[in-house]
C-alpha cells in the first residue's frame, strides 16, 4: 500500500477506499434484492399471496431480530442509539443516504433517502405495486431489529415526494 505524502493525500486515500465500500456493500444489497425478487413470486404461485407475503415478513423479521442480537444487544437512549447506529452502518450510512432528521430521547427520526433494494428493483423493471409489496416484506427486517428496543414506524417512499422512507423510532412504554 502506497503511503501518502501529505494530508491531502491521505484525505483523498480515505475517500476512494469508503466511496469502493459503498460499491462494494450495494453490490451485495443488489444482489440481496434479486434473491427476495425471486423468491416473493414463487413463494406466492406455491402458497397464495397473503400467506407468502406473511411468511416472507416473518423470514425477515427473524432475521432481523437476529441482528438486533449482534450489532445492538442492549437497550440506548435514542441519542446513543444513533451513534451506535452510525458506526454499525458501512460507510456511516452512505450507502442508504441515511439523514437523521430528528434526535431526542422521545423520537429519532431517520430518513433513508437512497435504497439499493428500490433501485434495483427498479431496474428490473418492477412496477410500482410490485417494488411497494417487496419494500413491505422486507422491511421485516427493520421491525425485527429495531423494533426489539423501541417502537418502529417505517413510512414508505410512495408517501414522500422525495421518494424516501422515514424510519421513526420512540421508546418503549413498559
Amino acid at each position: 500500500m502506497v503511503e501518502p505524502k501529505t494530508l491531502e493525500e491521505a484525505k483523498q486515500m480515505l475517500e476512494e477506499q469508503r466511496q469502493k465500500l459503498i460499491q462494494q456493500v450495494t453490490g451485495s444489497e443488489r444482489i440481496r434484492a434479486l434473491v427476495y425478487s425471486e423468491f416473493l413470486p414463487l413463494m406466492k404461485k406455491e402458497m397464495g399471496v397473503k400467506k407468502a407475503k406473511e411468511v416472507f415478513y416473518q423470514a425477515t423479521f427473524n432475521a432481523g431480530r437476529k441482528m438486533q442480537k449482534m450489532f445492538f444487544p442492549e437497550k440506548q437512549s435514542l441519542p446513543d442509539f444513533r451513534e451506535t447506529l452510525l458506526k454499525a452502518l458501512p460507510a456511516e450510512g452512505a450507502v442508504n443516504g441515511i439523514e437523521f432528521v430528528k434526535c431526542s430521547e422521545e423520537e429519532l427520526v431517520i430518513k433513508v433517502k437512497s435504497c439499493p433494494f428500490k433501485e434495483f428493483w427498479r431496474q428490473l423493471g418492477l412496477s410500482k405495486e410490485e417494488v411497494l409489496e417487496m419494500c413491505e416484506v422486507a422491511d421485516g427486517i427493520d421491525h425485527g431489529d429495531f423494533g426489539a428496543m423501541y417502537n418502529c414506524t417505517v413510512d414508505f417512499w410512495d408517501k414522500h415526494p422525495e421518494d424516501c422512507c422515514i424510519i421513526t423510532l420512540k421508546p418503549k412504554t413498559e
